[in-house]
């Protein structure tokens, strides 16, 4: 059985773990809730992923409506989810990224 994970994670520092883990089967994804009107400008949020040098897909979510259904509370918000659509790791704000590298390595061990 093949061993997938769903990493849905912030912008910016979800660079470093599609680094890490792109020889697992593990899917990693980016959502971008804009706060703010200008935040929505399509454009401008292609160059920075360019700029950035992201390779992972990146799913708009002007409506917010992720960011509701996944109940964020704050900008940014991490959550990793299993192969069975589980959320095992949940966190509003910055930090925290050692637990959730923890608990991913734990995931693709034993997925």
């Amino acid at each position: 059985m093949s061993r997938r994970l769903l990493l849905v994670g912030l912008l910016f520092a979800g660079i470093a773990f599609a680094q890490d883990f792109g020889t697992y089967k593990a899917k990693e994804i980016g959502v971008h809730t804009p706060r703010a009107d200008y935040e929505k400008d399509a454009s401008k949020l292609r160059a920075a992923i360019e700029k950035l040098g992201i390779q992972y897909p990146i799913v708009v979510d002007n409506e917010q409506k992720i960011f509701r259904d996944y109940l964020c509370d704050l900008w940014p918000s991490q959550f990793v989810i299993d192969r069975n659509g589980i959320v095992r790791f949940s966190h509003g704000g910055g930090g925290r990224y050692d637990d959730m590298e923890k608990l991913i390595q734990q995931l693709l061990r034993t997925e």
